[in-house]
Order: C-alpha cells, then structure tokens, then sequence
C-alpha cells in the first residue's frame, strides 16, 4: 500500500482532505433524521477505453474508471425517524444511556445506490463523469438520503480540490453528464413491487436532477469565491450548465420542470452569472475545448477522380463521432450508430458496366496475376516518372490517394449532421417521444490554472494513472454489480435485508480474500435487459490496443477499512416542509331554475 500511496502528490495544498468514503460520511452527518447509515464506496484503477469516441479519427486515448456507492440504513432501537416529520413536531427521541446489542436493532438495508464513470483525456486535459444509474429501494425512512448521496458524490468530483487522483493531476475541464428518464427501478431488482417506494414521475425527475445540479454548482462557486478572497488573484471556477427536453421548446420545458417541482422545494438561489441554458454544450465559444481532440480546420480540396469527375473532400472539423460521446445504454450513443451507417448507396441505381481500363489491369497486377506490368508501373513511380504522376501509369497513386481520404472522412453521415441538427432530430426519437418525457443535462466546470497532462505527453501521464491507495480491480466492481442487478431482489422487506448482507458481505470478502457468500437462490431471477451493443462494421481497427501497462490494483482488509466501509449516526432535528398556500379559488354555486307549480 505503501508503494501505491508514494504516488500521490506530496504537495498538502493539492493533497485532497478525504477520500470518496469520507466525504460521503461528512455529508450524510447533517442528514435529518436518527439513523445509522453504512457506505460502500468502489472505486476502480484506471484501465484504456476504447468506446467512448469510437468513431473519432483517430480516437483519442481514454482513461476509465468505474464508481459504485452504495448506502444501507439501519435504525436506531427506540428511534422512529421518520414518524416525527409525519406527526408536525422536530424533536430528536431520548438518547439511550447504553447503546442497544446489534442482535436487538433492526437489520440494515440498502437504501441507495448510484453507479457512474469517470473518463479523463490526458491530451485535452478533459474529463467526463458519467452518471449511468440511480436508484433507490424505498425502504428509507423520511427524509430519503439519495439526494444528499447524489450531491456528496457530484460535489467530491467537481470541486478540484477534492477531485481524487488521477483526475486531480489530469483534468482541468471536467462535463458531467446525466441522461434522466424514468423508471420503476434501475439498480435494485424488484423494488418497484414494494409498497414503500414511490418513484419519480418523468418531469418529476428531471426537475429533481435541475435541483441537484444547481445546488452542486451553486456551492462549488460561492466556495470557489470564498477560496479567491482568502488567497487572493486566485481565478474562480468557470462553470455552465445545460440541459434539454427533447420535443419541448425552452419556455414549454421551463414551465413543465417549474410545475413538476414538489411544493415548498424550489430551486436554490444560484450565484450571479450562473443560470441554466437550455441547449448542448458541444460549441464552446469561450476556450473550453472539446474533450476528444479536434482536426484542424483545412479548406475544401478538390482532386480528379475517375473518368475526369471531380470530388470535393471537406477537411473541416465537422465530425459528429468527435464530438458527442458514446455511452453505455444511452439514446445518443443508439442514434449517432444509426447516423454512422446511414448511406444513400442502397437507394442508387446500379452503376453500368464498363469495359476494362488501367486501374483493373493494376488490380490484377497486385494479385499476381500480371507481374511483368506491376514491375513497370512501379520502377516508374520509384524514378519519380512525369507520365506516372499525369496519366497512363498514374494512375494508381490517385485511386491510391483517393482512398487515403476516403479514409479520413467521417463514417456515414457524420460528417454532415451538425450537433444543431442532431439535437434536433433527437425530438423525433421514439425514446423521447414515447410518452414519457426524457431530459439531458450537462455540468461543465472549468478550473484555474493548467492540468498537469495538458500538452505534457504521456510520462506525466503515466505517472499518476497506475493503481492508487484504495483503488480496486475492474473484476471486482463488475462482479458486485452483477450481484446486485441479477443475484438479490428488494421486494419485501425480508429479502431487502438478505440482499443487502448478501451483497455488502461479497464485497469484503473480495476484499479481504475470505469466502464470498452465495448470491443465487431458487429463484431464477432472469437477467437484466440490455440495449444491443453498437454496430462497429466498417469502423478502422484500433491500432494502439495493448494490454494494461499497469498492474491490476489489489485490494485487502486495510482497503477495505480505509477507503471503501465506513458508517455514521445521525441525530438531527426533522424539519417540516411548510405549505405553500396556492391562490384563493372561489367557488361558484349553481344556480337552478325552480320548478314552475
């Protein structure tokens, strides 16, 4: 461990007060409520990924790493959270003089559970965090923890003073996305059959998430202005935000977010110059580039092909698979796969047949099957021949050249999609307009001062991407995750508390090297549905993939306890959410005719 912790900056003004664990724990310590709450926090090595731009020529080099929270709740013996909220009043229950045996207090149960990414461009100094799934069991008592999770876990990432390595070294432009749609149940198989849970409606939820982004950008600016006065000259973050309803216009989806706000929760107060736009932000005016690295913009060229026609090849930067990432099991990633391999060439005529020229006879040439002409044509070409190059035997070195761009020009149709349009037809996407109403969301936040692998080249690089302290194998979060989607089910509160030591006791036992409990029963639970994976025909074969030059982290019983478990109780006053009083109605009575006699 100690060798993996040597790594780390030594630097204690960029040294990160807590780990991911820790945060978390600070953050749900102010939660209402008496409870005892227990993390679990995966944080996976950084490994190569290859599909988050695939059709990007050529692709950039990408880091990944996979981030699994999980928190279980466990009541105190004799508290009732939850119930004094429900009864008006905000006193804490009476503090026992000894705490209870565990084998008296209630089981513990997951409650929450976020899964996300994170992806950092070395080149570009970019990263993005994913948020790819979240979810509760709703067996929470009131209030429910998952929005102040989800806060602790954004504002860790976003604040680059709590940004844990390899991305505190790398990035100086972090997006995080959020694709919010609606559904019984994500990460916690057959919780939506329990009575307790009461998930979000489609608008619902993508005014939740508003919330919670604004909120998480909110403080990282007043904290961020904070630090600038104590410093002083210090520049403060530069941050945006984002966000889209796919077939809403901007005034129809403010209205629509504003009405799905719950009663006496409105938005918080966000910082002078900090409002949300309703757009994308893949065209950055101000200098915040782009996380895949861009081509340089080049003028039309025209070059001469066969039978005199003439093709213009646009070397411009326009290439939607550069811009837009690829996630898993998002409607993007699906429609920019069909934009990729949607041609014309199936609707054209068949061409006519011709008769035999120069070009076949090089074909067969370079088959063999006519040396003696691919001798000549190639001692001509080696003499740098003037007839080579304008006619007779040039002509290979342009179908020759004509290939090489074919080559370079974007897949499909992506060369001619531009983000404007793309968004624009995402409207039209059964996903979005299937009667639910779908929402995109971005937070773009931009710190001072230069990344240390902006424009530094790989050594820097490498030097911080290698296993850190408390970093585990990607075998070991795919393997918990697979646990919690397909091994145990949250229905009824006996299973909920059986699936929540199943899983918690597999992950120290992957930890600590003892026995993993068995995840299956007679069941039979089927496996969870999954969007196809992506086409990937036609697309170049990637020439860098290598093995991990670094060696897979190992995490042990000091793993465990330092970095990934850690629990605590809570004893804060519940507050009551105080109506709002909507306008007076006044009712009019009806006024019948009476009956003549």
């Amino acid at each position: 461990m100690s060798a993996s912790t040597s790594l780390l900056s030594t630097d204690p003004s960029t040294q990160p007060q807590q780990n991911l664990r820790d945060h978390i724990l600070e953050a749900l310590s102010k939660h209402p409520g008496t409870r005892e709450f227990h993390v679990h926090a995966l944080v996976s090595a950084p490994r190569r990924n290859y599909e988050l731009y695939p059709f990007a020529q050529p692709r950039p080099r990408v880091w990944m790493q996979d981030i699994l929270v999980l928190l279980s709740e466990q009541p105190l013996a004799g508290s009732n959270s939850g119930t004094n909220a429900a009864n008006g009043t905000d006193e804490l229950p009476p503090r026992p003089s000894t705490p209870p045996p565990r084998s008296e207090r209630p089981p513990r149960v997951l409650v929450s559970a976020i899964e996300a990414a994170m992806y950092i461009v070395p080149s570009t100094a970019c990263g993005i965090l994913y948020i790819s799934k979240v979810d509760s069991t709703g067996h929470a008592s009131a209030p429910s923890p998952t929005a102040a999770l989800m806060r602790a876990v954004l504002s860790y990432f976003v604040d680059p003073a709590t940004r844990p390595a390899p991305a505190r070294e790398l990035v100086r432009h972090l997006y995080v996305h959020v694709f919010a749609r609606a559904q019984g149940q994500y990460l916690f198989s057959g919780s939506v059959d329990w009575p307790g849970k009461k998930p979000l409606t489609d608008k619902g939820l993508c005014a939740w998430w508003r919330r919670v982004l604004g909120r998480v950008a909110g403080e990282a600016v007043a904290k961020a202005e904070k630090g600038k006065g104590r410093s002083g000259g210090e520049e403060k973050l530069k941050t945006k935000m984002y966000y889209i309803l796919p077939g809403f216009a901007a005034l129809e989806a403010e209205h629509a977010l504003r009405i799905a706000a719950p009663a006496g929760a409105p938005e918080a107060a966000l910082p002078a110059g900090l409002q949300w736009v309703y757009g994308h932000p893949y065209v950055q005016t101000d200098g915040t580039p782009l996380p895949c690295p861009q081509p340089p913009v080049q003028p039309e060229e025209e070059s001469e092909g066969e039978g005199g026609l003439k093709r213009k090849y646009l070397h411009g930067n326009l290439n939607l698979g550069a811009i837009i990432p690829s996630f898993d099991d998002d409607p993007k990633s699906r429609f920019m796969d069909e934009i990729a391999y949607t041609t014309d060439g199936d609707v054209k005529s068949p061409q006519r047949k011709r008769a035999r020229t120069a070009v076949d006879m090089v074909g067969r040439a370079g088959s063999g099957l006519l040396p003696a002409l691919g001798n000549v044509l190639a001692e001509n070409a080696k003499n740098g021949d003037e007839g080579a190059k304008e006619g007779g035997g040039g002509v290979p070195v342009i179908v020759v050249a004509e290939k090489e761009k074919e080559k370079e020009r974007p897949l499909g149709e992506l060369g001619k999609v531009t983000p404007d349009e793309f968004w624009e037809r995402m409207s039209f996407r059964q996903e979005c307009v299937a009667g639910a109403v779908t929402g995109f969301f971005t937070l773009v936040v931009s710190s001072s001062g230069r990344g240390e692998g902006e424009g530094s080249g790989a050594p820097v690089a490498a030097a911080v991407l290698g296993p850190q302290a408390g970093q585990v194998s990607g075998q070991i979060h795919k393997r918990i995750l697979g646990t919690l989607l397909t091994g145990v089910e949250f229905s009824t509160a006996e299973r909920a508390a059986w699936g929540t030591e199943t899983v918690e006791g597999a992950i120290r036992g992957l930890c600590e090297g003892g026995p993993v409990p068995v995840a299956a029963r007679d069941r039979g639970l089927l496996e969870v549905p999954r969007t196809p994976p992506p086409r990937r025909r036609g697309l170049p074969a990637v020439a860098d993939v290598t093995p991990n030059p670094f060696p897979e982290a190992v995490a042990t019983a000091s793993t465990y306890t330092e970095w990934i478990y850690g629990r605590t109780v809570t004893r804060n006053a519940v507050g009551v959410r105080a109506e709002v009083a909507g306008p007076a109605v006044r009712e009019l009575a009806v006024r019948r005719k009476k009956k003549a006699i």
